[in-house]
C-alpha cells in the first residue's frame, strides 16, 4: 500500500514522538534524581517549591508527572491518570506504573485541546499502584481521579519528587484509615525515615527508621498496623536520607465524625505562611484548621480570615477589615487543630484564611470542612497554598462539576483590587464563558463562582489581575450529598 507524503510524514512523526518518551523515561528521571537537594544561589527559594503542585511556566523537552496513586485494596472501584492538552497540537505521553510487579507502560497520544486517561487497576484487587506520566515537552497537565463508594476524588499530581514530605491531617477513629504510600521512581534505592505525631506527642517506630526503598519500587503503610490507632490528630513526616521519593495519603473516613474518601499527596516543604480559599461555616458543619510543627522550636500561628465578597464592607480608606483572627501556639514536633468557628467567633458563610508565623519558621497546615445533613455526613479536606505559588494564572484541567453551586472559590491574596475572568478550552480554542469576564475581586477578598448545567466540563482557566488562590469543590458521585475539595494548579511565575 503506497502512502502519501503527508500522511507517511506525520506517521513518522508519530513514531518519534513514541520513541523519545521511551527513551525519555529512564533519563529524564534520572536526571531529576540527582539534583541536589539542598540547591545554592540565588534561585534556592524558587527551586524549594519545585515539588508543589503547579504548571511549570520554563519550556521543557519533557516533564514528568508523579501521582498519588491507588490502593487497590481499598476497594476504590477505578482509577485513571488524566492527560490534558490545551494547545493546539498533538502531544505524546508515556505512562509508567510502578506495583509490587513489573513495572508497566503504556504510551498514548493527546490530541489538540482534548484528553486521554490511562486506566491504572487494570483488574487488580489489592496491592498498591503510582503512575509516573513523561509527557514531551511542557505542554500537558496530569491529574488522578479515583472512583470509589465512598466518593469519588481527584488528586492533583506533581513535577519534581522530594526528599522530605509532610501530612498535617490524619485520622484513624472509629475504624477510620489512613493508608501512607511511598514510591520511588528512580534507578537507585532510596533510604527513608518516618515519624508521627499524635495528640500524646511524637513517636519513631524503630521499623520505620532507615528501611530501603528499591528503585522503582511502592510501599504501603497502614498506620493503625504501624501503631496509629484511634488517633483523631495524626500528622506524619517522611524523610527520605538518601535519594528522593513520592508520597500520598489514602484516607477512608468512616467514623468520629468524619466519612468520606480522599486521596492527596504529601506537602514537600514546611512554609511560613498559607492560603486557604475555601473557608465555610454553616449550620451541623465543622471546620478545622490542623497544624503539624516539624521545627525543633514551638511557633504561634497566627490565622486570620478573610471576608466573603457578597458580605465586604469597605471603611474610609477603601480597605476591607478581615472577619476574624486567632493565634495557636503549635509546641515543636507536635499537631494541633483548631475549630474556626469557636476560636474566632466567625459569621455564617465563606471566607478566606491566612496563616502565617512572626518569627519565619515553617510550619504545615491542611484544612478540613465536615459537615452533617439529614441522610447522611461527608468530609472535605484541602491542602494550602504556599505563599511563593499564589499565582495569576490558574489551569483545572478536568473541569468542574456542571450545575454545581460553589464550584469554585477564587481568592485574592493582595490589598489591592482585582478583577478575574475564566475561559474555557474547547476544539476552537479558548472562549470565555458568559458572565465570568472582568468579575471585580475586592482586596483580600474571596468569592465562590457557580456554574450552570451546560458549563464546559473541560479544560479551564482561571486569569486574575492580581495573584490568587482557587480551589474546587467537585461531586462526590454515587448520589452522595456534600462535596470534595482539590485546589487548580497553579502557573508558575505567573504573578
Amino acid at each position: 500500500m503506497n502512502l502519501s507524503a503527508a500522511p507517511r510524514a506525520h506517521m513518522l512523526r508519530r513514531i518519534l514522538g513514541t520513541c523519545l518518551v521511551l527513551a525519555s523515561i529512564g533519563s529524564l528521571i534520572y536526571v531529576e534524581s540527582r539534583r541536589p537537594v539542598v540547591p545554592e544561589g540565588a534561585s534556592v527559594a524558587y527551586s524549594e517549591l519545585d515539588a508543589f503542585a503547579q504548571v511549570p511556566m520554563r519550556a521543557r523537552i519533557s516533564t514528568s508527572w508523579f501521582c498519588p496513586g491507588v490502593a487497590a485494596g481499598d476497594g476504590v472501584d477505578s482509577g485513571r491518570v488524566v492527560i490534558a492538552n490545551p494547545t493546539d497540537v498533538d502531544i505524546t505521553a508515556a505512562v509508567t506504573l510502578l506495583s509490587d510487579g513489573n513495572p508497566e507502560q503504556q504510551v498514548v497520544i493527546v490530541r489538540a485541546r482534548s484528553r486521554n486517561s490511562v486506566d491504572l487497576l487494570r483488574g487488580r484487587t489489592k496491592g498498591v499502584v503510582v503512575p509516573i506520566v513523561e509527557v514531551i515537552g511542557s505542554q500537558g497537565i496530569v491529574e488522578q481521579q479515583l472512583e470509589f463508594a465512598a466518593g469519588d476524588t481527584t488528586s492533583l499530581c506533581v513535577t519534581a519528587t522530594s526528599s522530605s514530605w509532610f501530612f498535617a491531617d490524619g485520622f484513624t477513629l472509629e475504624g477510620s484509615r489512613e493508608r501512607l504510600i511511598l514510591a520511588n521512581p528512580f534507578p537507585e534505592s532510596a533510604v527513608v525515615n518516618m515519624s508521627f505525631s499524635t495528640a500524646d506527642g511524637q513517636r519513631r517506630p524503630t521499623a520505620l527508621q532507615g528501611f530501603i526503598m528499591p528503585a522503582r519500587s511502592v510501599k504501603s503503610f497502614d498506620m493503625s498496623k504501624e501503631g496509629a490507632t484511634e488517633e483523631q490528630l495524626l500528622a506524619i513526616e517522611v524523610r527520605a536520607t538518601t535519594g528522593k521519593i513520592i508520597a500520598s495519603r489514602a484516607q477512608h473516613y468512616l467514623g468520629g465524625g468524619r466519612l468520606g474518601y480522599s486521596t492527596t499527596l504529601g506537602i514537600p516543604l514546611a512554609s511560613n505562611k498559607w492560603w486557604f480559599a475555601g473557608g465555610q461555616t454553616a449550620a451541623n458543619t465543622i471546620e478545622k484548621l490542623v497544624l503539624y510543627n516539624p521545627a525543633e522550636q514551638d511557633i504561634t500561628v497566627d490565622a486570620v480570615f478573610l471576608h466573603q465578597e457578597l458580605n465586604a464592607t469597605a471603611d474610609s480608606a477603601g480597605s476591607v477589615p478581615p472577619i476574624g483572627a486567632a493565634s495557636i501556639l503549635v509546641p515543636a514536633g507536635e499537631v494541633v487543630s483548631l475549630n474556626t468557628e469557636l476560636a474566632a467567633s466567625l459569621p455564617k458563610g465563606a471566607h478566606g484564611i491566612v496563616l502565617s508565623t512572626a518569627n519565619g519558621v515553617g510550619f504545615v497546615a491542611e484544612h478540613a470542612i465536615s459537615k452533617r445533613t439529614k441522610t447522611s455526613a461527608f468530609t472535605a479536606l484541602t491542602q494550602g497554598t504556599p505563599d511563593g505559588l499564589t499565582s495569576r494564572v490558574w489551569w483545572i484541567p478536568t473541569g468542574v462539576t456542571p450545575d454545581s453551586r460553589d464550584a469554585l472559590s477564587i481568592l485574592n491574596t493582595t490589598s489591592e483590587a482585582a478583577s478575574f475572568s475564566i475561559v474555557g478550552i474547547g476544539p476552537g480554542g479558548e472562549f470565555p464563558l458568559t458572565g465570568l469576564t472582568d468579575v471585580p475581586l475586592l482586596p483580600a477578598g474571596v468569592m465562590n463562582v457557580s456554574f450552570p448545567a451546560d458549563v464546559t466540563d473541560g479544560q479551564l482557566i482561571v486569569r486574575s489581575t492580581e495573584p490568587i488562590v482557587v480551589r474546587r469543590q467537585l461531586n462526590r458521585g454515587h448520589g452522595l450529598v456534600g462535596f470534595s475539595s482539590v485546589l487548580a494548579l497553579p502557573q508558575r511565575g505567573a504573578r
